[in-house]
């Protein structure tokens, strides 16, 4: 899922799509990232929880 540059409101709509999907917790933590790395068009992505 490599989008670049998403509006802040579609990145806010996709985020809350993983948030709803019913995956375990790293799943959903790993498509956090990759959701965020892909519209910072960042090749490293780090979130501490």
């Amino acid at each position: 899922m490599v989008t670049s540059a998403l509006g802040p409101r579609v990145l806010l709509r996709r985020l809350r799509e993983v948030m709803a999907e019913p995956v375990t917790s790293q799943k959903r933590l790993d498509k956090i990232v990759t959701l965020i790395a892909g519209n910072m068009v960042a090749e490293v992505c780090s979130i501490y929880v």
